[in-house]
């Protein structure tokens, strides 16, 4: 009998990783969970093992019908607007709760874990004093600009970096070049944003535009060449223009965390300090200081 590996971390922003994610969660097969699809199927017609995996890969004209698709979310106890990712909850329970607020099953646990444990008031505590809707937004921008940076700019050049110096024909993927490409598109984005944090990293990039450009070409030479540098007719593949933006854009991202994020982390915390000091926030129970 073939094993076949599973995936550690299902993409959970498509049905088909949303389905192998509950599926997993059930301890249950493909074939176990196309078994039992098939039983409740009935008269209606079945579904295969094959026909599952296809769906959990997300492979391009595969999809399922409205009766595998209402089955397969009774037999993982999940419901059809989870797995179709209109709710980021996969409790039946608390939908609801997805629906209103966008919260995801393990925010949602942890939410009632607090609750649970006679912390709610902290955290009611916090909502009030933390200005939550920027912050969020402070968080969106440094996860963006962590995931341009990781994703879109090193993890690429690492696999060309490696495959150039052991001298391999194709030096990057399909997948490289597409990264590359839609980091040149974030720059460009930022660098026509007028968003405040991004003022000082546009001052960097305006001096590194040589850098940038250099980027854009080994863009264009291995998209226009399916990955493969000639050394021949494009002289030794150099990398500090990367390296140089690379050490640009993690140098912000110091800058960012101390000047975006802890400011406004400490500036929440005095306003929490003024409402403990007018008697706003006065713990009822004071056995809140043994946990």
């Amino acid at each position: 009998m073939k094993i076949v590996k599973e995936r550690d971390n299902p993409n959970l922003t498509t049905m088909g990783g949303r389905i192998e994610h509950a599926r997993r969660l059930k301890h249950i097969s493909q074939q176990e969970l196309a078994d039992k699809v098939s039983k409740l199927l009935g008269n209606k017609g079945s579904i295969q093992r094959q026909k599952i995996g296809y769906i959990e890969k997300n492979t391009p004209n595969r999809s399922l019908s409205t009766e595998e698709l209402k089955n397969i979310a009774n037999v993982l106890d999940v419901s059809t607007d989870y797995l179709l990712c209109r709710v980021s909850s996969n409790n039946v329970n608390e939908i609801d709760i997805s629906k209103e607020t966008g919260l995801n099953n393990d925010s949602i646990f942890i939410l009632k874990r607090i609750s649970k444990n006679n912390k709610s008031d902290i955290l009611n505590y916090f909502i009030h004093s933390f200005d939550l809707e920027e912050l969020t937004d402070i968080f969106k921008q440094y996860i963006t600009l962590t995931s341009i940076i990781e994703n879109l700019l090193i993890k690429p050049f690492l696999n060309i970096e490696k495959n150039y110096n052991n001298k391999k024909k194709q030096i990057a993927t399909k997948e490289d070049i597409l990264h590359i490409k839609d980091f040149l598109k974030s720059i460009d984005i930022i660098q026509q944003s007028d968003i405040e944090a991004y003022i000082i990293l546009n001052l960097l990039l305006e001096k590194s535009q040589k850098e940038l450009d250099t980027i854009n070409k080994i863009y264009i030479e291995l998209e226009n060449n399916n990955g493969i540098w000639n050394n021949k007719t494009l002289g030794s593949l150099n990398l500090e223009a990367y390296k140089k933006i690379k050490n640009i854009l993690y140098s912000f991202k110091d800058y960012f965390v101390f000047n975006m994020i802890n400011k406004k982390i400490y500036g929440s915390l005095s306003e929490l300090d003024k409402r403990i000091i007018k008697n706003e926030y006065i713990h009822k129970d004071l056995n809140l200081l043994n946990n």
